[in-house]
């Protein structure tokens, strides 16, 4: 089974351009809907109510089954799982033993979403990490594994 997601990029999350941008990706993908479509960041031409109106009738329209958003804050959360009809499936965020955010993972689990984690071998440094180190040679394994 195929997973498939992708997301709506920065410079494109006004109403029209999310459903026109959604759709051509649908077409470049050659595919009738994702399984998840992300907000890629709360930046630019994002606006909240706008921006999950339009994610929202993509999933009442079947071009998208599930909702996420990728580098929120706490705040930003708060509100799109305020403003979605469509129930927030994922967060997507920078996330490794280098990297925690454990607010974030608080969030998650009071609001039943999934975190998505970016980078979660920081670039290849997690394999200086001690701990990491540690539970690898524990398990016959290298850090990378």
């Amino acid at each position: 089974h195929v997973f498939l997601a992708t997301k709506v990029w920065a410079d494109s999350l006004a109403y029209d351009d999310v459903l026109r941008t959604t759709r051509e990706s649908l077409d470049r993908l050659g595919t009738d809907y994702v399984d998840l479509l992300y907000v890629h960041r709360p930046i630019e031409t994002y606006d909240p109510e706008s921006t999950l109106s339009a994610f929202d009738e993509l999933v009442d329209d079947s071009l998208a089954r599930a909702v996420g958003v990728s580098n929120f804050t706490v705040s930003e959360l708060d509100e799109a799982v305020d403003l979605l009809d469509a129930p927030l499936v994922a967060h997507q965020t920078e996330s490794h033993p280098l990297f925690q955010r454990p607010e974030l993972l608080d969030h998650a689990e009071e609001h039943d979403y999934d975190v998505v984690a970016y980078s979660p071998l920081a670039g290849g440094r997690v394999r200086e990490v001690d701990e990491v180190v540690d539970v690898a040679e524990k398990h016959d394994t290298t850090p990378e594994t």
